[in-house]
C-alpha cells in the first residue's frame, strides 16, 4: 500500500523552510541587535567616562586656576621679595666696590710710604757710614798731625840742643 501524501505538503515544506529562514534572519538580527546594543552601551560608558574625565579636568583646571592665582600672588610677593634683596645686594656690592678701591688707594699709598722709608733708611745708612768714614780719617788725621807736631816738637827740640830741653 502506497502511502498517500499530504496534498499540501509543499506548502508545508515552504513554510516549514520560510518559517527555519526567519528564524535564522531573526537569530541573526538578533545577534546584531544584541552586538549593537553593547557597542551603545560601550559609548554610552566611553561618553559617561569621557564626561567625568573631562569633568575632573575641569575641576582640576579650576582648581589649578584657582593655585595659580594664589601662586601669583606668592610669585608676586616672591618678587617683590627678590627685587628688595637685589637691591641690597646691589648696595652691599657697590659698598663692596668702594671698599675695594680704598683698599686699593691704601695699599698703593702704603707701598709708597714703604718705598720712602726704605730710600730714607737707605740715606740715613749712607749718611752714617759717611759720617763713620770722615770720623776714622778726622781721628786718623788728628792722630797724624799730633804725630806731626810731636815730630816738630822733637825736631824743634833737636834744633835747639840740650839747653831748651831744661826747664
Amino acid at each position: 500500500m502506497k502511502r498517500r501524501r499530504y496534498p499540501l505538503e509543499a506548502l508545508r515544506e515552504l513554510r516549514r523552510r520560510t518559517t527555519e529562514d526567519r528564524r535564522l534572519d531573526t537569530a541573526k538580527r538578533q545577534t546584531e541587535h544584541q552586538a549593537a546594543e553593547q557597542a551603545l552601551s560601550q559609548a554610552r560608558a566611553g561618553r559617561q567616562r569621557a564626561e567625568q574625565a573631562a569633568g575632573a579636568v575641569d575641576e582640576a583646571e579650576h582648581a589649578r586656576v584657582e593655585q595659580g592665582q594664589a601662586r601669583a600672588l606668592d610669585l608676586q610677593q616672591h618678587g617683590a621679595w627678590q627685587a628688595g634683596a637685589q637691591g641690597r645686594l646691589d648696595q652691599l656690592r657697590a659698598q663692596e666696590t668702594s671698599a675695594q678701591a680704598t683698599e686699593r688707594k691704601t695699599a698703593l699709598a702704603e707701598e709708597h710710604a714703604r718705598a720712602r722709608l726704605a730710600s730714607a733708611d737707605a740715606d740715613e745708612r749712607v749718611v752714617e757710614r759717611h759720617e763713620r768714614s770722615w770720623k776714622q780719617r778726622s781721628e786718623a788725621a788728628d792722630e797724624k798731625a799730633g804725630e806731626e807736631e810731636a815730630a816738630e816738637r822733637h825736631a824743634a827740640r833737636r834744633a835747639r840742643g840740650p839747653q831748651g830741653g831744661a826747664r
